[in-house]
C-alpha cells in the first residue's frame, strides 16, 4: 500500500514539474548573447534572462531596493541592445513592479519584476544590458 502512494507522489510530482516548464529553446542568433543587469545606487538589478515563449523572446528580471535607499518610485530600466564592438543598436525603456520596494527581506514588495516583450532583436546583438536610472 505504502508503495503505491510512494509510486503515485513521485508521478505527481514529475507531472507538476513539467507543467512549468512552458520555454522553449532559444534561437542560435539569441543564445550567444551575454545579459548584463547594471544597478544604480537605489536598486539592484539582478542579471536577467531570456526566454522563448510560444516562439516570442521575452527578457525577465528583478530588481532590489538597494541599502540605504530612501524610495524607488521614480526609478525606470533602460534595456540596451550592444553589437561585438559596443555600439548601441537599439534602447528601450521599461517599469518594474510594485514601484515602491522596501528593504524587508520577508515583504512582498521586496523584489521588483520586469518583463520585456522582443519583437524583433536587433541584427548583430551580442550584449543586452538593463541599467537602473533615475
Amino acid at each position: 500500500m505504502k508503495f503505491k502512494l510512494t509510486l503515485i507522489a513521485i508521478g505527481v510530482t514529475a507531472l507538476g514539474g513539467c507543467a512549468g516548464l512552458n520555454t522553449e529553446r532559444l534561437p542560435d542568433d539569441a543564445s550567444h548573447i551575454k545579459l548584463i543587469g547594471v544597478s544604480s545606487p537605489k536598486v539592484i538589478v539582478r542579471t536577467p534572462e531570456l526566454r522563448s515563449k510560444a516562439s516570442r523572446l521575452e527578457l525577465d528580471g528583478t530588481v532590489e531596493r538597494a541599502f540605504g535607499a530612501d524610495t524607488t518610485e521614480h526609478i525606470h530600466l533602460t534595456v540596451s541592445f550592444y553589437d561585438q564592438t559596443g555600439l548601441i543598436l537599439r534602447n528601450e525603456e521599461t517599469d518594474f513592479a510594485p514601484r515602491n520596494l522596501n528593504s524587508y527581506r520577508r515583504s512582498a514588495f521586496h523584489h521588483g519584476y520586469y518583463r520585456v516583450p522582443l519583437a524583433l532583436l536587433p541584427a548583430g546583438t551580442t550584449r543586452i544590458e538593463v541599467r537602473a536610472h533615475e
